[in-house]
């Protein structure tokens, strides 16, 4: 019975480790050591001056963190497939270290941010996104699932600003201004959008995603501020319509075989 009680324990606590890993954000001076083989990974991280803590296993994948004396910065990698999976900012605590500054002034989610720019929340896990969202002003409209991704759309009525949230595998992937009609609004909103399209003027390239495998140029897509509107298949041709509601640009993306054939602009996304 006590066997049984220390690794209902072990496996708690491995579990409570894993979403404290989920929520903590990626370590940008690090982030070349993602997907570096795992046997190089001690020496890469101390000869960037850092000295191992603690490991702990989750069954094949490992944990370590790592604390930099020079930085004051402690760290944790991720390890699964013989790959390094993430570099992740900490609480100096995780390194057993103390301190009286706030972890938050160190994390990548700036709290100097009061709804103006939400590009930092790309790589947040979604348990925080709701406090996060509504700290910056605001409250969310609807939420669709499209295949694995998750779109909510929230509103914030102090800037008149809708913006769609894009969600895969429990992180944010993608922040996009959209149309406040997007968000329930009233046509006053829109027109004042229309009317200041200038302001949302500009073109993004598209053209350089001729050839790419399918689900790769989708995803590169959206990471430029592309969101997919409609979607048609016929004969093994898939057809798609993309807007970018800051530029007004529409887009038609032809895949066959899994790979884009055709991109061009279009005048059918409305």
């Amino acid at each position: 019975m006590r066997k049984i009680s220390k690794s209902i324990l072990f496996a708690a606590a491995l579990f409570f480790i894993s979403l404290g890993l989920l929520a903590q954000s990626n370590s940008k001076h690090l982030s070349s050591l993602v997907n570096m083989k795992a046997r190089y990974l001690d020496n890469e991280m101390r000869n960037h001056g850092y000295k191992l803590h603690n490991t702990s296993k989750s069954g094949s994948d490992s944990y370590q963190t790592w604390w930099s004396s020079n930085r004051s910065k402690c760290v944790t990698t991720h390890v699964s497939g013989g790959l390094v999976k993430s570099v992740l900012n900490t609480p100096e605590s995780d390194c057993g270290k103390s301190s009286n500054r706030n972890y938050s002034e160190n994390n990548h989610y700036s709290h100097n941010n009061h709804g103006g720019n939400l590009n930092n929340l790309v790589g947040l896990n979604v348990n925080h996104l709701n406090s996060e969202m509504r700290r910056r002003g605001y409250t969310m409209h609807k939420s669709d699932k499209n295949g694995n991704d998750y779109y909510e759309s929230w509103w914030n009525n102090n800037r008149k600003k809708c913006v769609s949230v894009r969600v895969r595998n429990r992180e944010v992937k993608s922040v996009t201004s959209t149309m406040p009609a997007d968000c329930g609004n009233n046509s006053k909103y829109n027109h004042s959008y229309k009317s200041n399209k200038h302001y949302y003027s500009g073109n993004k390239q598209y053209n350089d995603l001729q050839g790419w495998d399918a689900l790769r140029a989708y995803a590169e897509l959206e990471n430029r501020g592309f969101r997919q509107v409609k979607e048609h298949s016929s004969n093994g041709k898939t057809y798609r319509l993309w807007k970018d509601y800051d530029t007004d640009q529409c887009i038609k993306t032809l895949s066959i075989n899994k790979k884009i054939s055709q991109i061009f602009a279009s005048e059918h996304c409305d």
